[in-house]
């Protein structure tokens, strides 16, 4: 018997992909993940930003196809509050109305962003954006978003492990 721990998208899309043979153990009451969504006081929030993406076609089939229309699409509407003003989504081409001096650092460290092969989400994170934009906007965002305090998660090779972020 093959355990499949936790059920969020990649848990069951192993379940379903294993065919059978398999238990699944999830620690929530319900299935999904952070794919999935909460109702408070009439309210409903969904647990992460981007519930749901991809442009893999056959993902879309078969999510279609599972999901048997119990499915919302949604036009993305979405700001980034940041020093005091709202950035429209995504940030990295939207730095209007930040201070002066945040763009000048998110800019200047996308000009001087480091080429070499990163090995691992925070080097990928400077060596794409650069310096401004990894401290003011992708670091808190993945930290908070993922819940862990580094982006030194996941590695692209053999140098695993949290990095300093200064």
């Amino acid at each position: 018997m093959i355990t499949v721990i936790g059920a969020g998208l990649s848990g069951l899309s192993a379940a379903y992909h294993l065919g059978s043979g398999h238990f699944v153990m999830e620690r929530e009451a319900e299935v999904g993940g952070l794919c999935r969504s909460v109702a408070t006081k009439g309210y409903v929030f969904d647990l992460a930003p981007h519930i749901f993406f991809t442009g893999d076609q056959y993902v879309k089939d078969l999510i279609g196809s599972l999901l048997q229309g119990n499915l919302v699409r949604q036009a993305r509407r979405a700001y980034i509050y940041l020093e005091g003003t709202y950035v429209e989504y995504p940030f990295e081409v939207n730095l209007y109305g930040l201070p002066r001096e945040t763009i000048e650092e998110c800019l200047s460290g996308f000009k001087e962003r480091s080429e070499t092969q990163p090995r691992n989400f925070l080097e990928w994170i400077n060596s794409t954006f650069g310096s401004g934009i990894a401290r003011h906007y992708m670091v808190p965002y993945n930290e908070k978003v993922w819940k862990t305090p580094s982006t030194g998660w996941m590695s692209t090779g053999s140098r695993a492990g949290s990095l300093p972020l200064a």
